[in-house]
C-alpha cells in the first residue's frame, strides 16, 4: 500500500571522482614532464632527473625514465592508476630485479662487507657525471642492482645467484 505511492530517493552524483580523475590527469602530465627532461637532458634539472635514475638502476636509466613516461600516459588516457601489486606487476619486479643484480654481478667480490660494497658502489654511481655520460656502460645495475645482487651473493654464492637471477627471469 505504501510502497506504490510513495516517492523514490534521489541519488545524488559525487563530485570527488572528477577531482580525483583531474589529480590523476596532473600526476600524469608531470610524469610525462619530468620523463621529457629526464630523456633530453635538458638543464640542470634534466641532468638531476638523469642522474637519479643513473643512481638508482644504472645503465638501464633510460628504462625507467621512458617508464615514467608510459606511467604518465597510462594515468592520462586510463584516468587510474594501474595495480602496482597485480600478478603482472610482480613477475615485472622480478625481472627487473633479475636483469639488474646480473649486470651488477662483476662488482660483487667474495668476502667484502656491505658497508664496504655500497660505498665502492655509491663512489663509482657518483662518478658518472656531466651531459654525456660516457662512462655509463660501467654503472652497473645502480644501487637497486648493487643490493639484490650482494644478497644473492651473500645467500647463494656467486654461482647460486646467477643460477637464482635466471630463474626469477624464466
Amino acid at each position: 500500500m505504501y510502497g506504490d505511492d510513495m516517492a523514490k530517493r534521489k541519488k545524488r552524483k559525487s563530485t570527488t571522482s572528477t577531482k580525483n580523475k583531474i589529480s590523476i590527469e596532473f600526476v600524469g602530465l608531470i610524469l610525462i614532464l619530468i620523463g621529457v627532461i629526464g630523456i633530453g637532458v635538458f638543464g640542470p634539472v634534466g641532468n638531476l632527473i638523469k642522474q637519479f635514475a643513473i643512481f638508482l638502476v644504472g645503465t638501464y636509466c633510460d628504462i625507467l625514465i621512458l617508464a615514467l613516461i608510459f606511467l604518465g600516459l597510462y594515468f592520462i588516457i586510463k584516468r587510474e592508476s594501474p595495480k602496482f601489486y597485480s600478478p603482472r606487476f610482480i613477475g615485472i619486479y622480478f625481472l627487473v630485479f633479475s636483469i639488474l643484480g646480473l649486470s651488477h654481478m662483476n662488482y660483487v667480490q667474495k668476502g667484502l662487507k656491505f658497508s664496504d660494497f655500497m660505498s665502492l658502489t655509491v663512489d663509482k654511481l657518483m662518478g658518472i657525471k656531466g651531459p654525456d655520460f660516457t662512462n655509463l656502460n660501467t654503472a652497473g645495475g645502480g644501487i637497486i642492482g648493487s643490493l639484490s645482487s650482494w644478497s644473492m651473493n651473500q645467500l647463494f654464492d656467486s654461482k647460486g645467484a646467477l643460477i637464482v637471477f635466471y630463474v626469477l627471469i624464466f
